[in-house]
Formats: structure tokens, C-alpha cells, sequence
């Protein structure tokens, strides 16, 4: 196959539901001809139902896919075989009545391609099985069966699911060498959850979690900015406060409304933005001032009883129901070969500006640097005269605003949900307390660090995305009890 930089097969904003239940989420994908493109993510992930929806045997809601320049969606899948898109499914089903001849026989009929020999270059063991009953076939050799089938006719691109699932060791290494060959003529998408597999036949790999491809920097920079203000009040107030999450679902579903009455997600991320940090601040006027000299459990469970009460105010307001919020912009630019959209680069660029941000405000501003100091020890800040209670309130709206603006930036990358805050409340918590007490640097690198392990931990075994963060978290309490930029605690 001659290689060019034009894609065979291409797939954008791609959206695929069960009924009521969304399962693909703006799936973008790029295949080219002779590449062997991946797809991993754990089970329910969504990666057969991208599998099926290429192939026509499911009706995405919207979105696109297109091989060599034609549009697929609307055909029928016997009508996108023909085109040379071949589906070989997870299941290893064969006409288990029909013997291996049959079955290739009903391949070459739709195909009119009777060239076997090529089946049998690439699986000798097939010729000696010729007359057996194909349900009396071994699962690698119905595999075998299935994959020989599929490259009649010389398909453009071949859709395999699972391929090396409950196979022995042998196979799996014969599949290797085949899929080696196979891409001469053919482009393939593959779902493995064999890793080092995937890792020494494939050009790209796409991760998928939830029904979206990862592109974890995005998800990291929504880590901190829900984090840093937390952690700022945190260092300052000596306070735990959730109710931050509650402020980051606001901020979410004041954008999916005003996204709707506007037509603007920017607009409504804004909007959301006003709207935490008016709830923040209303909540530190007549509920955290009265607390303040409380001990930090009692806080905590406060700030909790907060965020579950919001959460029942939001479902209140906008029901049960998850929320799509349109991504603002589909445009998608090339990095190192690999297809990165331009939404998530801004949202990367917009926490990275908030980071410069604090950081300037908390080194050259006074209040920023009464609030480092106040931080380090309260007490001696109020010796100086200064009213650490207005230092408690600006905190507080900036990590509410920040919380808001969290929330407005995720909406389009999620389905707004009344419990979103809930969701992501242990991770959270872990970013702030691996960072250090007050340290946005931490915060950032802790934001990362948790961000890539819970990724990691959710393609290879799901409990793993819960487990490792809690994991590294103690290693790191246990080398330095701070955290890894935070100072010592001083009581208030």
C-alpha cells in the first residue's frame, strides 16, 4: 500500500447512544493508509461501539466518518463492507454449521474475491481444517477463520475487536506478525487491552475513558484549577472546604443554561464564573465567619453539609437528567503526528494563565503577600493590624471564581451531572494535599501527577484509577508529611 498523508478513514465529534444512555462523547479518530491505529480503555469504555458505529451497525446521534472522502453514516453496513470497511467482532462468531470452506465461501461470494492462497499464506493451519465444522474450531483458529474471511477482496480498512482475547501465547505472537503483514495492504483499527501488544505494532494509540479520547493535559488543568482554591483555603483558614466542589457544578450548569439561551459556551463559562463567586461569597458571609474559630473537622463537615445541600438545590433546578454543553470550537491541529482538538489546548492555556496569575498576585501584590504570610502564621499577621478577615473573604471569592471557572471549562469536555462535584472530590483532595498547603506549584504538579496516574490506572484495571492516587499520596506523606511544596501548619 502506498503511504500518503491523506486519512482513509476519518471520524469527527463523533456522538453514539444506547437508547437514553449516551455512550461516545465527540470521538475524534484519523486513520491513514498502512497505519495500525489502537483503541484502549477499559471494559464499557465505548471502544466496540466506535467499532460498530464505523461499521453502519449503529446510527450515531451526530458527528461524522468518512473513508477516502465518503461519507459512511446513513449507509448500510453490507454497503460499507463493500466499500472495504471490514467489521471482524469481538465474539469470534463463525457459522459454526458451515465448515471452514463454506465460511470462506460465503466471503469470496460477497467479496468475488476467491484468491485463498493469500488466506492460507498468512494461516497455513487453515488449509489442513478446510472440511472441519467451523463451530469444532479452536478459539485461535476461529480467529484465524474470521481474520481470513475479512481480508478478501483486499479491504481498505480492517475494524478488529479484541482480537488476542483468551488466546494462547503462540497466537497471539503469529497475530503479531500477521498484522505486520497485513497493514502492507490494508489499514487497521484495533481494540486490544493487550499493552505491549499494542505498543510494538501501533502507530498511534487512542485512550478511551468514558466515551471520550483522553487528552489528559486537559483534564489535569480542570484538576487545578478546582484544587488551587482549595488549597488556598486550606493554608489560610485552616479550613476544609467541599464546598468548592459545590461551586464547580454551578459554574458548570450556569454555562450549559446560558449556553443554551446564547448560543455561547464563553459566555455562559463566564457567567459562571460571577455566579460561583457571589454563592462563595455569600456563603463565607453567613456561614464561614460564624465557624472561622472552629476546629477543622467541624469546618469540614460544614463545607460537606453545603455542597450535599447545593446538590440538592441543583437537582432541583435542572433536574436528574446529565447535561450536554456543545464543545465551542471542532477545530483540531496536528502535534507530532498526533490530533490534538483546539479546545483543550485552550483550556490548557487558560489554567496556565491562571496559574501566572495567582502567582503574580500573591508575590506582588500586598494582599497577595499578607495572604502568604497569613498562611505561614496567622497570628502574627494580625499583630501587624491587618484584618485577616478580609484576607479570609478575597480568598474565598478567587477559590470560588476559580471553582466556577473549573466547572465552566469541563462542561463541554462532560455531561454536566448533579453529582460531578461528589465525583471528583477524593481526587481533589489528594492533588491539595500531595501539593502542600497553600503552594500552587504543588498544586500544579500534584494536578499532573494524580491527573496521568488516574488515566494510567483506568486503562489498565479500573480499582487501579482509585487506588494508585491514595497510594502515592501516603508514600509521599510518609517522605514528607507537608506534602511535596507545602510549609509546616501553624495553628491559627
Amino acid at each position: 500500500m502506498t503511504m500518503n498523508n491523506e486519512e482513509i478513514l476519518t471520524v469527527r465529534n463523533l456522538n453514539v447512544s444506547y437508547g437514553e444512555s449516551k455512550v461516545l462523547f465527540d470521538i475524534d479518530l484519523g486513520v491513514k493508509p498502512g497505519q495500525i491505529v489502537a483503541c484502549v480503555g477499559r471494559n464499557g469504555a465505548g471502544k466496540s461501539t466506535l467499532l460498530k458505529s464505523i461499521a453502519g451497525f449503529l446510527k450515531p446521534l451526530s458527528g461524522s466518518i468518512a473513508c477516502d472522502g465518503v461519507g459512511l453514516i446513513g449507509l448500510m453496513s453490507y454497503d460499507i463492507a463493500k466499500m472495504g470497511i471490514k467489521y471482524i467482532p469481538q465474539d469470534k462468531k463463525v457459522f459454526s454449521d458451515l465448515t471452514v470452506r463454506e465460511n470462506l465461501e460465503l466471503g469470496s461470494y460477497a467479496t468475488r474475491d476467491y484468491n485463498w492462497d493469500q488466506v492460507t499464506d498468512y494461516f497455513p493451519k487453515l488449509k489442513e481444517l478446510m472440511d472441519r465444522k467451523a463451530g469444532h474450531l479452536s478459539g485461535g483458529e476461529r480467529q484465524m477463520l474470521m481474520i481470513g474471511r475479512a481480508i478478501l477482496g483486499s479491504p481498505k480498512v480492517l475494524l478488529i475487536d479484541e482480537p488476542t482475547e483468551g488466546l494462547a501465547p503462540s497466537i497471539v505472537s503469529h497475530l503479531r506478525i500477521v498484522f505486520g503483514e497485513l497493514r502492507k495492504k490494508s489499514s487497521l483499527v484495533i481494540v486490544e487491552q493487550n499493552l505491549p501488544l499494542i505498543c510494538a505494532i501501533s502507530d498511534k494509540v487512542y485512550a478511551i475513558k468514558e466515551g471520550r479520547i483522553i487528552k489528559e493535559l486537559a483534564g489535569v488543568s480542570i484538576f487545578f484549577l478546582m484544587a488551587i482554591g482549595l488549597s488556598l483555603c486550606f493554608g489560610l483558614m485552616r479550613i476544609i472546604s467541599l464546598d468548592q466542589l459545590l461551586y464547580y457544578s454551578i459554574g458548570a450548569y450556569i454555562t450549559y443554561t446560558i449556553s443554551l439561551v446564547t448560543g455561547s459556551m464563553w459566555q455562559g463559562a463566564l457567567a459562571g464564573m460571577v455566579v460561583a463567586g457571589i454563592v462563595s461569597f455569600g456563603v463565607e458571609r453567613f456561614i464561614f465567619l460564624r465557624i472561622y474559630e472552629r476546629d477543622i473537622a467541624f469546618t469540614m463537615i460544614a463545607s460537606f453539609g453545603i455542597l450535599i445541600g447545593g446538590v440538592g438545590v441543583i437537582k432541583s433546578i435542572w433536574g436528574l437528567v446529565p447535561r450536554p454543553v456543545p464543545v465551542p470550537m471542532v477545530t483540531q491541529i496536528s502535534i507530532m503526528g498526533t490530533e490534538i482538538p483546539v479546545y483543550r489546548l485552550i483550556v490548557i492555556a487558560i489554567s496556565l494563565l491562571v496559574y501566572l496569575g495567582i502567582w503574580l498576585f500573591l508575590n506582588r501584590t500586598i494582599i497577595g503577600k499578607a495572604i502568604r504570610a497569613g498562611i505561614e502564621d496567622v497570628e502574627h499577621v494580625e499583630g501587624l493590624g491587618i484584618n485577616v478577615y478580609r484576607l479570609f473573604t478575597t480568598t474565598f471569592i478567587i477559590a470560588g471564581t476559580l471553582s466556577g471557572l473549573a466547572g465552566g471549562l469541563h462542561a463541554p469536555l462532560i455531561m454536566v451531572d448533579p453529582q460531578m462535584g461528589l465525583e471528583v472530590m477524593p481526587f481533589i483532595f489528594m492533588v491539595v494535599i500531595i501539593g502542600g498547603l497553600g503552594s500552587i506549584k504543588g498544586t500544579l504538579i500534584s494536578a499532573f501527577l494524580v491527573g496521568q496516574v488516574v488515566s494510567l490506572g483506568s486503562l489498565i484495571y479500573a480499582p487501579l484509577a482509585q487506588m494508585a492516587p491514595f497510594a502515592i499520596m501516603l508514600l509521599i506523606l510518609l517522605i514528607k508529611p507537608t506534602g511535596l511544596y507545602g510549609s509546616k501548619l501553624l495553628k491559627r
